[in-house]
């Protein structure tokens, strides 16, 4: 806040400038100079009596609350036209800023005139003229329609927009234009605003060309309405956006990292498109210009939307902006410097300008240009009060969000907090420092040749960037502006510099994804492996680098493949595709073993590592990073022996190629695996054919028997004693049961593999079903006297298919009693229940299985010919089929058996009712 003490109050009343001082509170005019008494033709005591609006004819923002300024000491500034004691009008420009006397609050004016005596009805002031202009001359497409829908009046941007002329539109409607799935909300729309539901109303929808392509639009609808309040018009603002839709596809993948990146760093990044509309718009740029990214994507920056001026004052026209000049050259622009105003705050701030031109593979002229900014008005403020006082000049530096140093004489002889921050080095440290001992040795003879044209005046100022390396050995990218002072009397270069290196990281990053992305495509996997990590070695400045597999048993790694130039120069042990079992891997699978990234940048000093395969170079530094899916690590990415140390963007470079190698290779063999997948099918159905001849074989056994008995009954009935035919007709059904068995089994495998049968799940009591499955098997147990106990909960329910059920169950305890010895017992019980599902579990006392029968009884390939304790035959079929109709039901069957100790089967199906 500026004291308006007697020095002021002197300097304000003999300033030959208009000035005036107003209450911030009133806007009332307490005090007016000789200039604005002489211009405005009033007596001091009335002008004196009078506010500031007493003398705008239009509406202005600044005139008394300047108390959103950001800075209260920074000039508000608005343009106005104001009437004089004559009752004549003059243009005037004002600018306004704090000040206090006396404990008050007040606002100091500096006006300038602009119009020197033109009169205001020399301006068209009526209402419909007006109206008129901002119709016809608007940006925004505008039109008016009839209450039938059809256009009255367009304006020449709406024709733009849509391709047709006004004439062709005269007689058409809405609908006539708009893409058939947009009319219906379209219509709902005007209708809920005809019938006063709201005052206006916005929606997106699309638009037909008139040469057929689609655009996207931001409608904008109003009713007017006549004396009576009925519809009369139809008012609609049309704003194309059609860009912004094209682009939100492409901007959206890959797009996490940038914005992240971009939101986080000061400086302004705007992406535009040849025809000049702004595509994507961070928070720094949010800052200087007041518009959210939401309200400026989508806006014409040709369209003369900005007040934009040179550093002379002069206009800056759309033509010659930076990135106009990118579009034209293919070449970027750096340095340029630009005074813009702040369309929300009416705000002024000075910024200087980088563009970057986005080339599409094969395309002389770039499709995008990518604009960064950096807003400078603190930064002129401080060269202005340099030229002043150099004391002031340190004191105002030394906090600035930028580094800011002066050379002298070769030498670093000032340095702020920021360089300090930035470098690494302290100010102690940097001062009597030449500049060139933490520039790339490469950039040495370039900074010089720099400094000297602007010691000589050859050039008034200077822009670059320049590679440095820190005190802890990090690489940065410093965006420099620098200019000539005195500093203590002799020449020196005052510099500002902004660390812009996560920009340049990201462009750099994004550039070596898209190109690995492009290149894949007619690229075998291990081409494309090699190509990421000779990426990865790259971005990192790296000397050698691999990826390695993780194999799905998390206990060995594969390793895969090497950098191009880690086979070509460095790596002399033939390692790849070799297998190493993760614990006994060397270091480079630590990152697989901990599950997270491992940067080792003192190699030398690190202890307890495991050694590295025979032939390996040595070892400087080295980070490595897992590729994590489902909590574990399938891959490793590595990169070593980088000349200094590996920093953040290193691991985040490293992270993001990972992850894009793991994934494209996972396509790749997912493509390879469907061909095998095929192979495999075809297998399948060669063995589901042997498995029907085995069947087949089956089948005739009991027929056999059948014709065998049957036979010698028949020769030989008469002489058989009843003992002898009971005996024959026990065989007889002996066979006539497994018989049946094989053909219930065969008939329900075979329509489960054709998917014949549907899957109709039901609640169904779970000891209901069991106990019935037992009756059925009763004459079985009690011919063998075994004991079945049942001790399921009465009320225990299940959610499964009741026919497949009953056929797993029935399989089991037929299973049991088949292997379990006269007089044994069978349990089945509820072993358990969890998130949702139930555990039944049926145990005999019979005769067991070995490990290895255990790991055949599910496969049908595998058929065990296990007779049952008393010759009872086997068909192999039946645990095959509990399997697959408890997999089809959400269930799941296990076993746990030892020989001659009995076995347990476990099955787990959903509980209660499922929705």
């Amino acid at each position: 806040m500026i004291p308006a003490d007697d020095s002021f109050l002197r300097i304000f009343d003999n300033h030959r400038e208009i000035m005036l001082m107003t209450e911030q509170e009133t806007g009332r005019i307490i005090r007016a100079n000789s200039a604005a008494l002489k211009f405005y033709g009033y007596e001091e005591k009335i002008l004196t009596g009078m506010t500031i609006r007493d003398l705008n004819t239009l509406e202005s923002v600044a005139a008394t609350d300047t108390g959103r300024s950001e800075r209260a000491d920074f000039p508000d500034y608005y343009r106005n036209i104001q009437r004089k004691a004559d009752g004549s009008f003059s243009d005037v420009d004002v600018f306004s800023f704090h000040c206090e006397s006396g404990g008050r609050k007040i606002i100091c004016s500096i006006i300038f005139s602009l119009s020197a005596g033109k009169q205001l009805n020399g301006y068209k002031s009526e209402p419909e003229e007006i109206l008129e202009n901002i119709f016809k001359y608007s940006a925004t497409g505008k039109a008016i329609v009839d209450k039938n829908k059809k256009f009255i009046e367009v304006n020449p941007a709406f024709t733009e927009i849509i391709g047709y002329t006004e004439e062709e539109l005269r007689g058409k409607t809405f609908a006539d234009i708009t893409h058939p799935d947009d009319i219906g909300k379209g219509l709902e729309l005007v209708g809920g605003l005809e019938a006063g539901k709201a005052d206006f109303g916005t929606q997106e929808k699309r638009y037909i060309h008139k040469d057929g392509h689609i655009i996207w639009a931001n409608v904008s609808i109003s009713v007017i309405r006549g004396p009576e309040g009925k519809p009369k018009h139809i008012v609609a603002q049309i704003h194309d956006i059609t860009d912004k839709k094209n682009i939100e596809s492409l901007l959206e993948e890959g797009n996490n990292l940038y914005k992240t990146v971009v939101d986080l760093t000061e400086n302004g990044i705007i992406l535009q498109s040849r025809t000049g509309k702004i595509l994507t718009w961070n928070k720094g740029a949010e800052k200087v210009f007041g518009l959210k990214e939401s309200d400026a994507v989508g806006i014409n920056a040709l369209e003369g939307v900005w007040d934009c001026y040179y550093e002379d004052g002069s206009p800056y026209p759309p033509e010659e902006h930076p990135s106009m000049i990118t579009f034209k050259t293919g070449k970027p622009c750096r340095g340029a410097n630009m005074l813009v105003r702040n369309t929300v705050n009416d705000k002024f701030f000075w910024i200087t300008i980088n563009t970057s031109p986005l080339f599409r593979k094969g395309d002389d002229l770039p499709y995008a240009v990518a604009v960064s900014f950096t807003n400078i008005t603190e930064q002129k403020k401080y060269l202005d009060e340099l030229k002043r006082s150099e004391e002031n000049f340190k004191l105002l530096v030394n906090n600035a969000n930028e580094a800011i140093y002066v050379i002298q004489n070769r030498k670093i002889v000032f340095a702020n907090r920021m360089s300090e921050k930035i470098s690494g080095y302290t100010q102690s440290e940097l001062i009597g420092t030449e500049i060139t001992d933490i520039v790339n040795e490469f950039e040495v003879d370039n900074i010089y040749a720099r400094h000297l044209k602007l010691l000589s005046g050859e050039i008034e100022s200077d822009s670059y960037t320049i590679p440095i390396i820190t005190k802890d050995r990090v690489r940065r990218t410093l965006l420099v502006n620098a200019v000539k002072i005195e500093y203590d009397g002799i020449p020196a270069t005052l510099s500002l510099a902004a660390d812009i290196t996560a920009r340049v990281q990201i462009q750099e990053l994004s550039r070596s994804r898209l190109e690995i992305i492009e290149d894949s495509e007619g690229m075998p996997v291990k081409e494309l492996i090699q190509k990421t990590i000779d990426e990865a070695e790259r971005i990192t400045d790296s000397r050698i680098g691999f990826f390695h597999f993780v194999n799905e048993d998390d206990r060995t790694i594969t390793s895969q493949q090497w950098s191009t130039k880690t086979k070509e120069f460095y790596y002399l042990a033939d390692s790849q595709e070799m297998h190493y079992p993760i614990e006994e891997a060397d270091i480079r699978a630590d990152c697989a073993r901990e599950k997270k990234v491992k940067i080792y940048n003192e190699f030398d000093r690190q202890t307890n590592l495991k050694g590295l395969p025979k032939g390996h170079t040595a070892l400087t530094r080295m980070l490595t990073v897992p590729v994590m899916r489902g909590g574990k690590a399938v891959a490793i990415l590595g990169v070593g022996n980088k000349g200094i140390k590996y920093d953040e963007y290193d691991v985040t470079a490293v992270s993001h190629l990972a992850d894009l190698a793991w994934d494209l290779t996972e396509k790749k063999i997912s493509q390879e695996e469907l061909k095998i997948s095929e192979n495999k099918l075809r297998k399948l159905n060669d063995e589901k054919d042997r498995f029907f001849s085995i069947i087949a074989h089956d089948l005739r056994s009991p027929f056999t028997a059948f014709l065998g008995i049957t036979e010698i009954m028949s020769e030989n009935i008469y002489n058989m004693t009843l003992q002898e035919i009971r005996q024959y007709l026990l065989r007889i059904n002996s066979e006539a049961s497994n018989l049946f068995n094989l053909l219930t089994n065969l008939l329900e495998w075979s329509m489960s593999q054709r998917n014949l049968k549907t899957v109709r799940k039901e609640t169904i009591n779970l000891r209901d079903i069991v106990k019935n499955s037992i009756e059925v098997m009763k004459e079985n147990s009690e011919r063998k006297e075994i004991k079945i106990d049942l001790s399921i909960p009465d009320d225990r329910t299940v959610y499964i298919d009741r026919s497949m059920f009953e056929t797993v169950v029935r399989n089991l305890i037929s299973n049991a009693i088949k292997y379990t010895k006269r007089g044994g017992s069978i349990r089945v019980f509820c072993s358990g229940s969890d998130n949702g599902y139930s555990e039944i579990c049926v145990e005999d006392s019979g005769i067991g299985m070995d490990e290895e029968t255990i790991q055949k009884v599910f496969n049908i390939a595998e058929k065990t010919k296990r007779k049952g304790t008393e010759g009872e035959l086997s068909t192999g079929l039946g645990l095959p089929i509990c399997k697959d109709l408890l997999e089809k039901n959400g269930g799941s069957i296990s076993i746990t058996s030892e020989t001659d100790k009995g076995t347990k089967i476990f099955v787990t199906v959903p509980s209660g009712n499922e929705e």
